[in-house]
């Protein structure tokens, strides 16, 4: 009887193990600690063609598509629930999408092509727009998702 209950309890560590490294991992991956100010989100591995099947999902339309360059830039749309219109920005490198966006306000209209960039921030209005942004980065369904707050990588 307590050989049986020596299986019984290894089976249990063994399937606890396995949810603790799976949650583990998801975790890893779609809730990472997202820096102050984050203006890029990077997911890998992707392609063009996932790109903008990931905006068709999200019912996004396409402002530039150049597949030559591998930059792809929707056109604004008002964000539900706010007065803001959002686009975003993804410019594949090394199968990696870089995503940005930008945005601007009816009450504040943009002056020329000045539009303010989107970012993580506490504000609950502008953080919506960033995760948005985020909603559209888990379509492409990489592996890898990392933040940055760099304006290095402004690529537009």
């Amino acid at each position: 009887m307590d050989e049986i209950f020596k299986r019984i309890n290894r089976y249990k560590i063994s399937i606890v193990l396995t949810i603790v490294m799976f949650s583990v991992s998801f975790n890893e991956i779609y809730s990472q600690n997202i820096p102050f100010l984050t203006n890029v989100i990077e997911v890998s591995p992707t392609s063009f063609e996932n790109v903008v099947k990931g905006f068709n999902k999200l019912g996004y339309k396409i402002a530039l598509a150049d597949k030559q360059n591998q930059v792809v830039k929707t056109e604004f749309k008002i964000y539900p629930g706010t007065i803001c219109h959002i686009s975003i920005n993804v410019v594949v490198k090394d199968s990696s999408a870089h995503i940005t966006g930008e945005w601007w306000s009816e009450i504040a209209p943009p002056d020329g092509s000045k539009n303010m960039m989107i970012v993580g921030h506490a504000d609950s209005q502008i953080d919506s727009l960033f995760q948005e942004l985020r909603k559209y980065a888990k379509t492409l369904r990489g592996t890898r998702i990392s933040y940055s707050n760099t304006q290095k990588n402004k690529l537009f």
